[in-house]
């Protein structure tokens, strides 16, 4: 290495000192002795945003329906041709999971096993999300909850038995009724 010479790592839009925020963006390149960065990179911000939509993600949305994003804050006044035309923008506005007023749907089938059992399976869906499907068996007040799909349940017991079996399919808006479907099961 000539004398007077410097490698230093930079975040590649900024030109500042790399730092975790931009991993994988960086340059590594030799500055002469007194002209290497100095200032630790500030353009690059790591932002909790919506897997449903890419919006901000708010303090009440579940930690299941988001993911840490970095984004590219230009300072005031950069020029907009100099900007990395292919980098998403940052959101400015609120993620809509809970702001959403379509309910969910739900449909059931059931399947006999070859054990004699039989299976049933909820189909989910919402324009958002589905946060939970509840089974409540022959009118149980205490369901078997599942929060990821596939939404399935197992109906047991003797052979011509017959079961009353109510599942309700809920989305992250409290402000949305429930989907609710009944099936009866006879056992094989």
């Amino acid at each position: 290495m000539p004398d007077g010479l410097k490698k230093v790592t930079v975040c590649a839009a900024s030109g500042l000192l790399a730092t975790p925020n931009c991993a994988g963006q960086t340059i590594s390149d030799w500055f002469i002795a007194g002209t290497a960065p100095t200032r630790v990179d500030d353009w690059y911000h790591p932002i909790r945003v919506c897997t449903t939509d890419g919006l901000l993600a708010t303090s009440d949305i579940p930690a299941n329906l988001t993911t840490v994003k970095t984004f590219v804050s230009y300072p005031p006044g950069y020029p907009d041709d100099m900007k990395d035309k292919n980098a998403p923008q940052a959101p400015t506005q609120n993620c809509q999971l809970f702001t959403e007023t379509t309910p969910p749907t739900l449909t059931l089938a059931q399947a006999p096993q070859p054990d004699g059992s039989v299976l049933v399976t909820a189909t989910a869906t919402d324009d958002e999300a589905i946060k939970e499907v509840d089974f409540y068996l022959n009118g149980s007040s205490k369901p078997i909850r599942l929060t990821q799909a596939p939404y399935t349940f197992v109906v047991k017991g003797s052979s011509g038995s017959t079961h009353t079996l109510t599942v309700q399919a809920y989305d992250y808006n409290p402000a949305n009724a429930p989907a609710v479907q009944m099936i009866t099961v006879t056992l094989p």
